[in-house]
């Protein structure tokens, strides 16, 4: 009897991707949310636009609990923002930790994405869990363009988050002194101290920038 070699190859690995177990790996379909934050991820336009028209990304969220829109901001994927936006995406939709898209457009140095999403309606002021508004997370990282764009749509120059502490806290504290003296210029307050009782001056001198501390202390 001759024995059919690549016919009984052809029925084992058929056998094997029924058990779900070639390679030692299950094996299953990827969900069409998976798909989602994959393309978004990719910048593939046109997979997202197919996922879109099934309705996939109005509950999707992915394993940290953000909704497509927050992604694609925090990925800084412009174009894939405007699609989802022009779908239907909530602009004002949050994190578990109470973040909206805009504290994710509030990390890029750019603030073409920022513009977008003030544009659709989401709110400067909007604030998480910690009470940290995007304008706290744009002056902690330094993003000068989006602290000016923040400010000019009505943001608060002196809001505190939950541990008392300003935007001109988060600059200080980073060493930008670009950053602290337009803050300075736009009224805010050198001499608000946190809950800890520190100024921004204190804190810019406890990370070793004395360049910035010289500039609020002289304020």
């Amino acid at each position: 009897m001759t024995l059919n070699v690549n016919g009984v190859v052809r029925v084992l690995l058929t056998l094997l991707l029924l058990a779900g177990m070639l390679g030692g790996t299950p094996i299953r379909a990827q969900t069409l949310r998976e798909q989602l934050f994959e393309a978004i991820e990719a910048g593939n336009g046109e997979e997202l636009a197919r996922l879109v028209r099934a309705g996939v990304h109005f509950t999707a969220k992915n394993n940290e609990g953000e909704t497509p829109l927050y992604f694609a901001v925090e990925k800084g994927q412009h174009a894939i923002a405007l699609l989802l936006l022009d779908n239907g995406a909530d602009v004002k939709a949050r994190t578990p930790n109470g973040e909206t898209a805009l504290h994710a457009a509030s990390l890029h140095e750019e603030p073409e994405l920022a513009a977008l999403l003030l544009e659709r309606g989401a709110e400067p002021g909007a604030a998480n869990k910690e009470r940290e508004t995007p304008l706290h997370w744009a002056a902690m990282t330094g993003a000068l363009p989006v602290v000016k764009l923040l400010l000019d749509r009505g943001a608060a120059i002196q809001s505190a988050d939950a541990a008392g502490n300003t935007p001109l806290h988060g600059a200080a504290e980073s060493g930008n002194a670009d950053l602290v003296a337009y803050l300075l210029s736009s009224k805010a307050r050198p001499s608000t101290r946190n809950k800890a009782g520190r100024t921004p001056a204190d804190l810019a001198r406890s990370r070793g920038h004395a360049q910035v501390a010289g500039l609020l202390v002289r304020k």
